[in-house]
């Protein structure tokens, strides 16, 4: 699903040292690595990450040097860079390994022949924010697909989405929800529900023709009304051969800390 092309940037051992060099780094990004709801977004972009690497040739973290824009592409580097890098460790000037930092870019490109799968999902997220605004706890609950589903609690680096969807709030309790119906697919029976009342929703109602392709989208938000969404976007071809309805739902609902 997806590709990411990898750009080669710059090593940044400290003086006197050889920089780790990476290992067969094009195998480390696959197509499968672009994450599905930065496709449904039509998020792209250029991230600048640094690894550091231990000794053994290994990286132990990583840092966003400059942001794609995606808070999910930025986490997804981190993320891939961290489990699957391997690399000729730093040494210093007596040729001993050493701990070394290396800096790379990674330009995230959606392909043209993309298409989104036709299945539905939820999450529900429980991010409790502190007196100083700080997330100090986030939990969520899945359901559907993994190839849809996307957790605004998952961390990666400096990147963390669940810090994102709280700016603007302050100590308290928020519950993020992300939901997709797609018709012909019945709820799962484990789906999360939330008996807190949204705040905040706002709802997209796509209709896909037989080809997969977007044909109408319409745009309800409970903060400015009705208006019209992007078309054209793609999707896979529904089965049924038919025009197939999704509905896309975003909500928001804040307790304040008593």
């Amino acid at each position: 699903m997806g590709a990411a092309v990898a750009t080669l940037c710059c090593g940044g051992g400290a003086w006197g040292q050889t920089d780790p060099k990476p290992i067969d780094p094009a195998s480390w990004v696959t197509n499968d690595d672009f994450p599905a709801e930065a496709l449904r977004k039509d998020e792209k972009g250029i991230v600048k990450f640094a690894l550091s690497v231990n000794p053994a040739g290994r990286p132990t973290g990583c840092r966003i040097v400059e942001t794609s824009g995606s808070a999910l592409l930025d986490q997804t580097t981190c993320r891939v860079m961290v489990l699957r890098g391997v690399f000729k460790p730093a040494t210093d000037k007596h040729g001993r390994p050493v701990t070394g930092e290396w800096e790379q870019r990674v330009n995230w490109q959606p392909p043209s022949d993309y298409r989104q799968p036709l299945l539905p999902f939820q999450s529900i997220s429980r991010i409790v924010i502190g007196p100083d605004g700080n997330v100090t706890d986030c939990t969520s609950r899945l359901a559907g697909d993994p190839s849809v589903q996307f957790d605004v609690c998952t961390r990666y680096g400096d990147s963390y989405p669940a810090r994102d969807v709280a700016k603007g709030y302050g100590p308290g309790v928020l519950t993020f929800t992300l939901s997709q119906t797609v018709d012909g697919f019945s709820a799962s029976p484990t789906s999360p529900t939330s008996e807190i009342p949204p705040n905040w929703t706002v709802e997209e109602q796509l209709t896909i023709d037989p080809s997969g392709v977007v044909q109408t989208c319409r745009k309800i938000s409970s903060n400015d009304g009705t208006t019209d969404c992007p078309v054209g976007n793609r999707y896979m071809a529904p089965e049924s051969g038919k025009p197939v309805r999704i509905v896309k739902t975003t909500s928001t609902a804040f307790q304040p800390a008593k």
